[in-house]
């Protein structure tokens, strides 16, 4: 009611009684005259009924809820479920025109006020995330992948003559279909394992490979035939983010466009640091994220972000074909007016004290087992846990014996020496050149080629893949493995030994190099920490743990070979060709709690007792 319908109600009630009720109704339009004076998210967060007073004005400001109107087009916002409409809130023009997903909507005056209001509360979140350089957003109502694929259609319209993408290999399948869906060629750079400043076999993450990055985007043809470089912030362990501010640098001096696929990186306020150091020291075009996985929100919508420098956000929009539906905007403004800045910061920090716990959890649970946490200080969201394969069922005794034998000798890709084992030496093998095969002894020939067609990396950095066509810079590599005398030992103890050695991490980097980067990369890891174990077994702890209510927990044997879009990956799902271990991972993701970490961990725990048992 407005002052005159009160005023008129003191006639009927008493007039303190209306005093009050008026002065109620104040506090909660006052909230709404700050948001909409200000344009910034509120710090403390509005209950319910604030919101819903809102959205009640807002729906009655689009014509579909106007009393005595006639609409006789063929897009009137007509709802015919009741409980459609409620979901909605009566909103049913959507957002956006033909021409532009960010254009006011003449029969929509409240949807697109609700729609501009949310881009500045996201503008407000990502800067106090962590990425202060940001200078426009918009909430697209597309899920992350075809997010990526508006970013690639935009810079595609500046840039025609392109047909190439440089993309640091992550094997998650929605980037890859994302550049094959707009028509452009992936070239995959392989990740490296990378020595820190307290010496080598420090560390267990896959980084970037700047030279090959570089190498790659001259061998497309530089600026005129590489569209850009296609980044990822989150991802899961063991793979670091990328080296987003080194990219940067790189495209800025080399005029490439870059996009950084920074799903639900906002949650991090590392990752938003390095996000705002490449966008202040080299080139950033744009960067997306999610809005489930960073807002606590239903599926459907994303964040395009950026520097507004080379490509501008509007640019990105107006790309955007016919209007959009308004609901995943419609649902990220009302989870920040429900938390509020204040509220979104606790949570970005419970996220982060979540991490810790459950980081400190999973190590408790690896040494029990046997296993250990993988160290991957470069991701500060997800992380992994050694699993090693049971023994093959051909290396086991007869049921009921619990004893089995190690094998006295492996193949002869291994010398022998004392206790462990010594690679072969092997040589660099360039594409079109055969000669380390052909003057080596027939044995030794042999085996080299057997373990190439076991082991050998499809690519010495760079993997160009004309959708249907595979061309690879093949290196022959020898990865080192380790094994125990040949002694009889329960299956628990000898796992338990196994995990002993992995424990001091030696032999630990993975060989996937090209000659002129050999520097820097470490010296190979066994694949397997037992040559007897089955790397593909470790695949049933999922399913194992899935019957016991764990869901998101991922176990990846490093050893699968999976075809995605036209590319071929070995190792898929370890974003390497060769990781030396089968791992299982998990995540620290907003909104995790306490609780949920410990019943998490109860039950892998378990699962992993069951396991290694069975």
């Amino acid at each position: 009611m407005n002052k005159p319908n009160y005023k008129l109600a003191e006639g009927l009630v008493p007039a303190n009684y209306v005093r009050q009720a008026v002065e109620s109704r104040n506090t909660r339009e006052n909230l709404v005259k700050t948001v909409l004076s200000q344009r910034r998210l509120p710090v403390g967060g509005w209950d319910d009924a604030t919101i819903k007073l809102f959205l009640q004005d807002l729906s009655l400001m689009d014509s579909n809820n106007f009393n005595e109107y006639s609409g006789a087009g063929e897009r009137e916002g007509r709802i015919e479920s009741s409980l459609v409409r409620d979901m909605h809130n009566g909103m049913g023009h959507g957002i956006g025109r033909s021409g532009d997903i960010s254009a006011h909507q003449p029969k929509a005056a409240g949807s697109s006020l609700m729609s501009k209001l949310t881009q500045y509360f996201m503008l407000e979140i990502l800067k106090l995330s962590g990425a202060t350089r940001t200078k426009s957003c918009y909430v697209f109502p597309l899920a992350t992948g075809m997010a990526v694929v508006m970013c690639l259609l935009a810079l595609k319209a500046k840039n025609p003559t392109a047909t190439h993408v440089v993309w640091p290999r992550i094997d998650q399948k929605t980037c890859l279909k994302a550049i094959v869906a707009t028509g452009f060629i992936p070239v995959v750079i392989e990740n490296i394992t990378e020595d820190n400043d307290k010496g080598p076999h420090t560390t267990d993450e896959l980084r970037t490979d700047l030279p090959a990055i570089e190498d790659a985007i001259k061998r497309a043809g530089g600026p005129e035939k590489v569209l850009c470089v296609l980044s990822t912030t989150s991802c899961f362990a063991p793979r670091a983010f990328d080296k987003v501010s080194e990219i940067a640098v790189m495209c800025e001096r080399l005029g490439i466009a870059h996009v950084v696929n920074n799903a639900y990186g906002v949650t991090s306020s590392l990752i938003m640091h390095h996000v705002n150091e490449a966008m202040r020291l080299g080139r950033v075009d744009a960067y997306v994220q999610s809005t489930d996985k960073n807002f606590l929100v239903p599926v459907g919508g994303s964040v395009i972000a950026g520097p507004d420098k080379h490509l501008k956000v509007a640019d990105v929009c107006k790309t955007y074909p016919g209007r959009a539906s308004g609901t995943p905007t419609l649902d990220v403004f009302i989870t920040l007016l429900s938390m509020g800045s204040n509220g979104y910061k606790h949570r970005l920090l419970q996220r982060k004290e979540i991490y810790e716990i459950l980081k400190q959890k999973m190590s408790e649970v690896a040494a029990k087992h046997g296993e250990r946490l993988l160290h991957t200080p470069h991701n500060p969201i997800s992380l992994a846990i050694t699993i090693t394969p049971r023994r093959r069922a051909s290396s086991q005794t007869e049921v009921g014996d619990r004893d089995a034998q190690e094998p006295e000798s492996t193949s002869g890709t291994w010398d022998t020496v004392g206790n462990g084992m010594e690679a072969l030496d092997t040589r660099q093998v360039e594409p079109d050149s055969h000669t380390d095969i052909d003057t080596a002894s027939s044995s030794t020939r042999h085996e080299l080629e057997k373990h190439k067609a076991l082991h050998a990396s499809h690519s010495g950095g760079v993997q160009e893949v004309p959708i249907d066509t595979i061309t690879s810079f093949s290196m022959l590599v020898a990865v080192s493995d380790e094994t125990e005398n040949a002694s009889s030992h329960t299956p628990t103890k000898s796992h338990r030994e196994r995990k002993e050695k992995l424990a001091t991490n030696e032999g630990s980097s993975i060989s996937k190099t090209s000659a002129q980067h050999s520097a820097a990369r470490s010296a190979p890891r066994p694949i397997n920490p037992h040559p007897d174990s089955d790397a593909t077994d470790v695949t049933r702890l999922g399913a194992m743990l899935f019957r016991r209510g764990v869901s998101g927990a991922r176990v990846v044997s490093a050893d699968d070979v999976k075809v995605v879009a036209g590319v071929s990956f070995k190792g898929y799902g370890a974003h390497a060709d060769a990781y030396f271990t089968p791992y299982l991972t998990v995540a620290a993701a907003l909104g995790m709690t306490r609780k949920d970490v410990e019943q998490v961990v109860e039950r892998i725990d378990k699962t992993l007792t069951e396991y290694f048992d069975s």
